[in-house]
């Protein structure tokens, strides 16, 4: 009898190696299933039921494409919690994984647009959506990032799948081609103005040159028909007369073709801009002096009444043409024995030149032309002299070139004073 049970427990024995060898064995058929990466987790059972380990070492082939992803792909659960992230979407927005898991997403979305984040999520309820959207990362630099978000199953953990992919290089790209479009917009708006004005220009000219500079023409050569045709006839005062309008008539025909000549020059950058000191009482008695044989036909004084020595800053030629044109046009609309005046003011930081006629003067309305846009305005002189108002546009270009104002007072029946500034630095 001892003897049966002597080898009955050693049956039973025998039975609880076998049992613990096979258990053994499977416990190491396990650990090498985790060691080569073929589990995802562990279940293990017992009296409070079943608790899952997951192994954050295990590489499935679904966790090796993730994690090879160029994107980053994040889930997120109903309060917009990060449940899981690849590595690409931690290294995108150069923070930690411990730091982003846990996290909100929204954290990392810049201020300005957590509204159109917040959007996006909601609009991720009824199917898939794409949206671009700027974050930070920890240095505080702004990334774009284009996101693509779905929803995931129910029996998968977290509530949407928010694929991320980097736009910041492409962005920047896209922004500097902006700005140079914009540049070659600019350049080209600039280049489209100048290119009226130069139209402008030309038609100004081909008008000036086709109607008013014909009409000095007209008049020399009709009145040195007359002459021609009635040398033996006509008594001196008759020839004195002729003569007269052939004196005025070319000198009409010089003052006008200079004035196109240095219009056109400044027009198309031939005309530079080269300011200097000058006395302006020599430059005024000059410029007078020069014209006193325009105003003696009409028997009209040309007085300069600025103090000796006046220095001013301008360009020379500028200047001439600016004072030029100034006592050209108060002679035209002076009567017969009228008188021109000419004074010079200082002020703390600018030099004030008037040339002051006591010619018909002018209404409102033709005042307020003058010097009110880019348009010329001309009228009839006192002799019936013709103009084209070229004379005081070219003034007041040359004025602004010297950063200057030209104004006008005038008023019917009592003259007119012009007025411009030079600056006096």
């Amino acid at each position: 009898m001892p003897c049966m049970q002597k080898i009955k427990k050693e049956e039973e024995l025998q039975l609880e190696n076998e049992e613990l060898r096979s258990r053994l064995a499977e416990t190491e058929a396990t650990l090498d299933a985790i060691r080569n990466g073929e589990v995802d987790a562990i279940v293990v059972s017992g009296k409070e039921g079943e608790k899952i380990f997951t192994l954050a070492s295990a590489e499935t082939p679904y966790r090796i494409i993730i994690e090879e992803m160029e994107e980053g792909a994040v889930t997120i659960g109903d309060d917009g919690t990060i449940l899981f992230c690849n590595r690409r979407f931690a290294a995108l927005i150069n923070t930690p994984m411990d730091k982003i898991l846990g996290a909100k997403f929204i954290d990392f979305v810049s201020q300005e647009e957590h509204t159109k984040y917040n959007e996006m999520l909601q609009q991720s309820l009824n199917g898939r959506i794409s949206q671009e959207i700027t974050t930070f990362n920890k240095h505080g630099e702004s990334i774009y990032l284009h996101l693509s978000t779905c929803m995931l199953p129910e029996e998968m953990q977290g509530k949407i799948c928010i694929i991320v992919s980097d736009i910041t290089e492409l962005k920047r790209h896209q922004q500097d081609l902006q700005e140079l479009v914009n540049e070659r917009t600019l350049e080209l708006n600039k280049t489209n103005a100048e290119l009226k004005e130069i139209n402008a220009t030309k038609d100004k000219l081909f008008s000036i040159i086709a109607h008013d500079l014909r009409g000095p023409f007209t008049s020399l050569l009709g009145y040195s028909d007359l002459i021609i045709a009635n040398l033996h006839t006509y008594d001196m005062n008759k020839f004195e007369q002729m003569i007269l309008h052939i004196n005025l008539a070319a000198k009409d025909a010089y003052t006008l073709l200079e004035n196109l000549l240095v219009w056109a020059r400044s027009k198309n950058g031939q005309l530079q801009f080269n300011p200097q000191w000058h006395n302006l009482t020599e430059v005024l008695n000059e410029i007078g002096e020069n014209l006193n044989s325009l105003a003696m036909i009409k028997n009209i004084t040309i007085t300069n009444r600025s103090g000796p020595n006046i220095f001013g800053l301008a360009d020379e030629n500028m200047l001439h043409a600016i004072v030029r044109n100034l006592i050209a046009n108060a002679i035209k609309f002076c009567k017969p024995g009228g008188q021109i005046e000419i004074f010079t003011t200082s002020g703390a930081n600018y030099i004030e030149i008037a040339v002051k006629d006591n010619g018909i003067g002018m209404p409102a309305e033709i005042r307020n032309k003058l010097f009110g846009s880019q348009e010329t305005y001309s009228s009839t002189g006192t002799a019936h002299e013709k103009g084209t108002g070229l004379g005081l546009l070219i003034c007041r270009e040359f004025v602004e070139k010297h950063q200057g104002r030209i104004w006008v007072d005038s008023e019917p029946g009592e003259g007119s004073c012009f007025y411009f500034t030079l600056p006096n630095p």
